[in-house]
C-alpha cells in the first residue's frame, strides 16, 4: 500500500521525500492490533463490474478493553474519520477521506520489488566499483529489512533459498520465518499480477483455400 487517506507509506528509492508519513506506521501497528482482537474487517460486495470492498473499524462483539477502544478513537483520528460511524467503502485514491469512505492507493508489483532490493546489502566491492549502489537505511521506524538476505562465499546448509551471482551467494536463511513468510507473499502477490479474467490462449488462424 502506498498511501491510505492522507497517510502517505515510505519508498526506500525516494530520497529525502521518501521517508513517509509518520501516522501511516503508526496506523499499521493500530490496524494489526486490531485485527488480532477482532475488531478490524473486510467485506466484499458484488455491485457492477467491480463490486465494492468496506473495511470495518470497531465493532466489539461485547464489552471493549480500554486499550482497544484507545486503538479504535486513534485510528478514526488518523484517517479524519467521524466517530459515529463503523464502516467505510474503500476508493481508490490519495488525499483526505472523505464521509463515509476511506481513499486507499495500492502499490505496482515492480515498487514492491524495488523496495525490497534496495533493503538487500550488496558486497562494498561492488559499490566501491559502481557496479550497485549502497543499501538503502530502513525507513519508517522499522527495525530490520521485510526479506533480510546474507551474503557470503558459501550457502550454509540452513539456507531455504539461495541465488549465485557473480562470485557472490545471497541466501534466506531457513531460521527465518519472517523473512520466508514475506518471500512467499511476495509470489503470490506477483502471480496474482500476472491472472487476469482477460487472459485467453492465443488464436491461430488457418488459412483455407
Amino acid at each position: 500500500m502506498q498511501s491510505i487517506g492522507d497517510l502517505s507509506n515510505a519508498t526506500m528509492l525516494g530520497g529525502s521525500t521518501g521517508n513517509g508519513s509518520p501516522g501511516f506506521f503508526e496506523l499499521l501497528h493500530i490496524f494489526r492490533r486490531l485485527q488480532l482482537a477482532g475488531e478490524l474487517s473486510i467485506q466484499y460486495k458484488p455491485s457492477g463490474d467491480a463490486g465494492e470492498v468496506s473495511l470495518t473499524i470497531g465493532a466489539p462483539q461485547g464489552p471493549e478493553p480500554a486499550a482497544t477502544q484507545a486503538d479504535v478513537e486513534r485510528a478514526h483520528a488518523l484517517l479524519h474519520l467521524p466517530g459515529q460511524i463503523q464502516q467505510f467503502r474503500i476508493v481508490a485514491g490519495n488525499g483526505a477521506t472523505r464521509s463515509g469512505t476511506i481513499a486507499v492507493s495500492t502499490r505496482s508489483v515492480l515498487a514492491i520489488l524495488s523496495d525490497l532490493g534496495a533493503e538487500i546489502v550488496v558486497p562494498a566491492a561492488d559499490v566501491q566499483t559502481g557496479a550497485t549502489k549502497p543499501s538503502i537505511a530502513l525507513v519508517g521506524g522499522e527495525t530490520r529489512p521485510v526479506v533480510v538476505v546474507h551474503i557470503g562465499r558459501k550457502v550454509p546448509p540452513t539456507a531455504y533459498s539461495a541465488v549465485r551471482y557473480r562470485s557472490s551467494q545471497f541466501w534466506i536463511d531457513d531460521t527465518d520465518f519472517d523473512s520466508k513468510y514475506a518471500l512467499t507473499v511476495v509470489q503470490n502477490v506477483m502471480a496474482l499480477a500476472e491472472f487476469t479474467d482477460t487472459s485467453h490462449a492465443p488464436v491461430v488462424t488457418v488459412p483455407a483455400n
